[in-house]
């Protein structure tokens, strides 16, 4: 008469993320304009299947970009860490 869990597997977080994650979301402003070459490298160094939306706001705009399919990503623990070091704690969101 008590609760149970019975667990039938245990994946880890990498693995999680690759197969659930609908897109990347990446927070860039104004301010990051002289980084968006560095940013296409690293997105290009990472290519795998999660699309990629770039939520852009400046004084004078703001929107989402989805980016094409070359850019799409594997959401590996390396090219996540990359991001929070050259952009910043907060920059993105995996969007399940």
């Amino acid at each position: 008469e008590q609760w149970q869990i019975i667990v039938d597997r245990i994946d880890p977080v990498d693995r999680v993320q690759i197969k659930y994650a609908k897109y990347l979301n990446i927070k860039l402003t104004e301010e990051n304009k002289n980084e968006y070459s560095m940013l296409c490298d690293l997105l290009k160094q990472h290519q795998g299947k999660c699309p990629v939306i770039i939520e852009y706001q400046s004084t004078d705009s703001s929107g989402k970009i989805p980016l094409s399919k070359e850019f799409d990503v594997s959401l590996n623990r390396e090219f996540l860490d990359s991001i929070e070091q050259k952009f910043g704690h907060g920059k993105y969101k995996i969007q399940y």
